[in-house]
């Protein structure tokens, strides 16, 4: 009697998986990477409200129930949307602080420049604030954000602490967000650029306050 041969994993299978993965099946992350990109050319061209499943099928030729089957609603599709294709700073390392802080700043101020990344972080920002209660999806977002900016800044900190450049007992994450935050500030409160001159004035007051 031939021993007993299990089929193929079918999606009968799949258990423990999300409504957004597939395995690694191509042509699932040909259809997410294209409903992506087609949010994301929404969200330029006519802000956060024009990203819906309707929209996205029309702009695609993809089928609503497809899209609905990775993102079941409205929420979890506008939050893909606004969190795929973000750009953090990646954690220079010159050597020195002074040039880590010049190039994370220049990295931070063109990660926050371009309208979809203010008016996608503003949007989060905002449905983080006022989101249905027990609604996580936007204020993990949110965090999610804030740390993809905040980390590079702590790493590039503590590589200071090491080489005696920072007191040793530099409270390094309250210091990452006092950096950040003014940043933050003017861009999306006061509608500011980041100017070169800001910037270097930016990293001598911090020079002047924690390494003099």
């Amino acid at each position: 009697m031939p021993p007993h041969r299990r089929g193929p994993h079918g999606p009968h299978r799949r258990h423990g998986r999300d409504r957004t993965g597939d395995g690694d099946d191509p042509r699932v992350a040909r259809t997410r990477a294209a409903v992506l990109a087609a949010g994301r050319e929404l969200l330029d061209a006519e802000g956060p409200d024009a990203v819906t499943h309707l929209r996205i099928g029309e702009a695609t030729g993809i089928a609503r129930t497809t899209i609905y089957r990775h993102w079941p609603d409205r929420e979890a599709l506008l939050a893909a949307v606004l969190s795929d294709g973000g750009t953090a700073p990646e954690g220079p390392d010159t050597g020195e602080l002074r040039g880590d802080l010049h190039l994370y700043l220049d990295q931070l101020r063109r990660g926050v420049g371009g309208r979809r990344q203010r008016g996608g972080m503003a949007h989060v920002v905002a449905r983080a604030e006022l989101g249905k209660p027990g609604d996580r999806t936007f204020a993990e977002l949110r965090r999610q954000r804030i740390e993809q900016r905040l980390e590079p800044l702590r790493t590039l900190l503590r590589r200071a602490v090491d080489r005696g450049e920072l007191p040793a007992d530099l409270p390094v994450d309250d210091v990452a967000v006092d950096v950040v935050a003014p940043v933050f500030f003017r861009r999306f409160f006061l509608g500011e650029r980041l100017t070169d001159e800001r910037i270097d004035a930016m990293v001598d007051a911090f020079l002047d306050r924690y390494a003099g």
